[in-house]
């Protein structure tokens, strides 16, 4: 796949994960949670949306038709869960709702390494 079309799917998905985190966090945040508890659940929630469908619609071809194995989400998964405390625990309220946007750099940037790599491909 060429890496312009990568970009535009990759973007897809990181929109509609960005509308789950968004769409999540602002729940949490009328529900009167913590900014920082309700970005790192809101982000939990968007994670797991946006995994599935990067593996299945924009990493496919590079990854074989495998799937990306427990390590490969754990590391992801770690990454973001400390990009999203931190940034939760020093955004405040103020820019709390610019909190989604936070990961998407460093999304694209790992899969694409990840799902050229076998170390982090499920073994057939």
């Amino acid at each position: 796949m060429r890496l312009i079309s990568r970009v535009v799917r990759f973007s897809g998905v990181g929109l509609l994960s960005t509308f789950v985190h968004f769409f999540v966090l602002v729940c949490l945040l009328y529900l009167s949670l913590p900014v920082w508890l309700a970005n790192l659940v809101a982000f939990t929630f968007a994670f797991i949306a946006s995994f599935l469908l990067q593996q299945n619609l924009t990493f496919a071809d590079r990854l074989g038709g495998a799937r990306m194995n427990l390590f490969a989400a754990t590391t992801l998964f770690s990454l973001n869960l400390v990009c999203a405390g931190v940034l939760g625990q020093i955004s405040g309220t103020r820019f709390a709702l610019f909190l989604p946007l936070a990961p998407a750099i460093l999304n694209f940037t790992a899969l694409y390494i990840m799902s050229g790599n076998s170390k982090f491909k499920k073994r057939a």
